[in-house]
């Protein structure tokens, strides 16, 4: 009895795991129906693109160079002797007015007559003061005054020559820009000591080849960038253009004026410029991501207001930075994709994410 009720049972949980079993399979038959692949989205609504608007713009046609910013009044300060330094007074980047005394040579050498002739001076000085105590009492004579008032000023005369030699001052007013010996160094007559420039105004020369040289004007606009202020732009101008080539390099020189007010500039920066060439006013223009290439030829993917490729041909002009100027049979406000048009063909429907 007991193995006919085991059979029974068995007969039973086999007909329940067969149920099961075609349930589970029905439903993962029917998932399978009913998932969609990103393919099957993408061609019901669209690939997805990014899209900029066709612009009118003004866009300048530029060449660039690079260069170095140099003072446009600048001048060496130099020793007029040979002799060790004393004292520097300035440091880098200091401002100072003509005529202030920027280095001290050694006054302790006997060869510099310094001391020398100090105590002459002294002494001159010592001997002028009693001359003049004398007189007024009427104890000598005006001619022997006028003799000891004449001996002082040779003395003072022949210190304050020594005493120039053994100062360098600044030639100009203005920034010191650099300095090219230390305390304790010995300096030669006529060797550049320390630079000095006004800042006020700086300039750079730049290198032009002869097939562009047609295009550069004096009194053209340049934009200068240096690395020191990469998020600022100075606006400099042609002030002058070499006559003849480098014999070496067959490049003329030209020199660009900026204004620098701030002193922000300063000379030996690296400068990196785009001299204006050419403008061009009110032109169709896209961002340079928009335009393809593809074998020689260049177009553009237009989303219509169907949401539909068009692929335009187009010929590029002006380049200025981002922007690419177009002619075309194109318009402005028509919205051109920047990104995604790797996945596209002319007609294939499109939705725009940004």
């Amino acid at each position: 009895m007991k193995k006919v009720y085991f059979l029974i049972f068995a007969g039973i949980m086999v007909v329940v795991v067969s149920l099961v079993y075609q349930g589970v399979q029905s439903s993962i038959e029917q998932s399978r129906t009913t998932v969609e692949t990103i393919e099957d989205i993408q061609l019901r609504e669209g690939i997805p693109v990014v899209t900029r608007a066709i612009e009118i713009r003004d866009l300048l046609r530029t060449r660039s160079f690079t260069g170095t910013i140099k003072g446009i009044e600048q001048v060496d300060a130099t020793a007029m002797i040979l002799e060790k330094i004393e004292t520097i007074t300035v440091s880098l980047g200091d401002k100072v007015s003509r005529g202030d005394v920027l280095i001290t040579l050694d006054k302790q050498n006997p060869s510099t007559r310094f001391r020398q002739t100090k105590d002459a001076l002294d002494a001159a000085v010592i001997d002028l003061n009693r001359s003049a105590e004398l007189f007024s009492a009427g104890a000598i004579s005006q001619q022997v005054h006028e003799r000891a008032e004449l001996a002082e000023k040779l003395a003072r005369a022949d210190f304050e020559a020594v005493e120039r030699t053994l100062e360098v001052k600044a030639p100009i007013g203005g920034v010191v820009t650099d300095i090219f010996f230390e305390r304790g160094e010995t300096v030669s007559a006529g060797v550049p000591i320390l630079r000095i420039a006004k800042l006020d105004r700086v300039y750079t020369e730049i290198e032009v080849g002869e097939t562009d040289i047609s295009l550069v004007k004096k009194g053209q606009q340049a934009l200068v960038r240096t690395n020191s202020f990469p998020d600022r732009t100075f606006y400099g101008t042609v002030s002058k253009i070499a006559l003849s080539t480098n014999p070496d390099a067959r490049n003329f020189t030209i020199s660009i004026e900026v204004p620098n007010p701030e002193s922000l500039l300063k000379p030996g920066m690296f400068a990196l410029l785009d001299l204006i060439v050419g403008k061009a006013e009110g032109v169709l223009a896209v961002p340079a991501d928009a335009i393809i290439s593809e074998d020689g030829n260049s177009y553009i993917y237009i989303v219509n207001s169907g949401m539909v490729v068009e692929k335009v041909p187009v010929s590029p002009g002006i380049v200025d930075g981002e922007w690419v100027e177009i002619q075309g049979e194109v318009s402005a406000g028509a919205s051109v994709i920047l990104e995604g048009h790797n996945k596209v063909v002319d007609g294939t429907k499109v939705t725009v994410i940004s």
